[in-house]
């Protein structure tokens, strides 16, 4: 019995969360003017001719220098 009733409260609980939920309309303003879906850009990265690595350019926080960092994507 408490066990069924434990598992009618969490089947309730989720239907609540899932009835609660507002939607909203998705506009072209939304997208272009109000930029809800802004990507972030990664600079500075230049693949190796083998296209395995590639390489980055990294701040140094101890002497305000850029450092060439090399990455595997293996």
């Amino acid at each position: 019995m408490k066990r069924y009733l434990l598992t009618v409260l969490f089947l309730a609980n989720i239907l609540k969360g899932v009835t609660a939920q507002e939607y909203q309309k998705l506009t072209l303003e939304d997208i272009y003017k109000n930029s809800i879906f802004k990507t972030n850009t990664i600079q500075g990265v230049r693949w190796m001719n083998d296209g395995r690595f590639y390489t980055s350019f990294v701040r140094n926080n101890e002497n305000n220098n850029l450092d060439i960092i090399k990455y595997s994507t293996i």
